[in-house]
């Protein structure tokens, strides 16, 4: 009986991980789709094919910035788990 509750916790732990995994990976789409919609819309405003250089660049450092802040309030969730 023992081996079978065994089993069955490691088969809860492993659901449990492909879960996480998931939710991991859908918000990490979700903060890319975010950061994209957002950038883009604060760094271009000219109309045309192609981005010139100051747009370009625009983007680069807001989407670093986006993605400095998504760590920094990563962290910060992770440091209040570790409290409770």
């Amino acid at each position: 009986k023992n081996k079978r509750n065994m089993a069955t916790q490691a088969q809860q732990d492993e659901y449990l991980n492909k879960l996480r995994q998931q939710m991991q990976a859908q918000m990490t789409q979700e903060i890319m789709t975010k950061m994209s919609e957002k950038c883009f819309k604060l760094c271009t405003g000219k109309k045309g094919n192609h981005l010139d250089s100051s747009e370009s660049t625009c983007i680069v450092n807001c989407m670093d910035r986006y993605m400095e802040t998504v760590q920094v309030v990563n962290q910060a969730i992770m440091s209040r788990q570790n409290q409770s």
